[in-house]
C-alpha cells in the first residue's frame, strides 16, 4: 500500500510540474490527509480483528476446560460405579444392573489436537492429559479382561464347579480394586492442574470467565 502511494505520488507530482506548482501545493495535503485515513482505517480493522480472534480464542479455551472437568467427573462417577457394582447388593441386582462402562477419553484426545494445543498453551497440562488418557485406555483393557474373568466364574459356580476361596465379584473388587483407586488420583490430580491453568488465565485477562 506504501509503495502504491510513492508511485501514485510520483505520477502526480510529474503532471504538476507540468501544470505548474500550485497543482502540487494544493494537491499534497489531500494526499496526506487520503493516506492517513487509509492507514488508520487498516489500523482499526487490523485491531478489531485481533480482538475477535483473541475472543475466539478465549472462547474455546473455557469450553475445552468446561468439557475436560466434565469428562473428569462422568469417569470418576463410573470408577464408583464399578465399585459399587462389586462391593454391594445381591448377586441378581447385580446382574440386573450390568453395565461395562469403560472410562472416557474423546475429550483428552480432543484437547491434544493441533488446534486445541495451540489453544491451551500449557506443555504441562498436555503432558498429563495425554498421560492419564493413556491410563485411562489401559484400564479399559484390564476391565475388559476382569469382566470375561468374573462372568467365566458365575458361569463355572452355576455349573456346580469347584468354587474358590472367593466369591467371583469379590476376587475382581480384590484384583481391579487398585487400578481404581490410581484411576482416582491421577483424575482429581489433572482437574486440579485444569484449575490452576484456568487461575493462572484469569489473572492475567479481564475476559468473562464461566465455571
Amino acid at each position: 500500500m506504501v509503495l502504491l502511494l510513492l508511485v501514485l505520488s510520483g505520477i502526480t507530482y510529474g503532471v504538476s510540474r507540468l501544470g505548474g506548482d500550485e497543482f502540487w501545493r494544493q494537491f499534497w495535503p489531500q494526499l496526506l490527509a487520503t493516506a492517513f485515513g487509509i492507514i488508520v482505517t487498516a489500523i482499526l480493522a487490523y485491531s478489531v480483528w485481533l480482538n475477535q480472534e483473541n475472543t475466539q480464542k478465549e472462547l474455546r479455551r473455557q469450553n475445552l476446560m468446561q468439557d475436560l472437568r466434565f469428562e473428569i467427573d462422568e469417569n470418576l462417577n463410573r470408577l464408583a460405579n464399578l465399585e459399587d457394582f462389586l462391593t454391594t447388593g445381591s448377586d441378581d441386582q447385580h446382574e440386573r444392573g450390568l453395565r461395562v462402562q469403560g472410562l472416557r477419553t474423546a475429550v483428552m484426545k480432543c484437547a491434544l489436537s493441533p488446534e486445541n494445543v495451540r489453544v491451551l498453551q500449557n506443555s504441562d497440562l498436555e503432558d498429563e492429559t495425554d498421560w492419564v488418557g493413556k491410563q485411562c485406555e489401559e484400564f479399559g483393557h484390564a476391565l475388559t479382561r476382569g469382566f470375561g474373568q468374573y462372568f467365566a466364574d458365575l458361569a463355572g459356580e452355576q455349573t456346580g464347579e469347584e468354587k474358590t476361596s472367593l466369591d467371583p465379584r469379590t476376587r475382581f473388587w480384590k484384583e481391579i480394586s487398585p487400578h481404581v483407586d490410581f484411576l482416582r488420583v491421577i483424575l482429581k490430580q489433572l482437574d486440579e492442574k485444569l484449575n490452576e491453568h484456568e487461575t493462572r488465565k484469569v489473572g492475567k485477562t479481564n475476559f468473562p470467565y464461566h465455571t
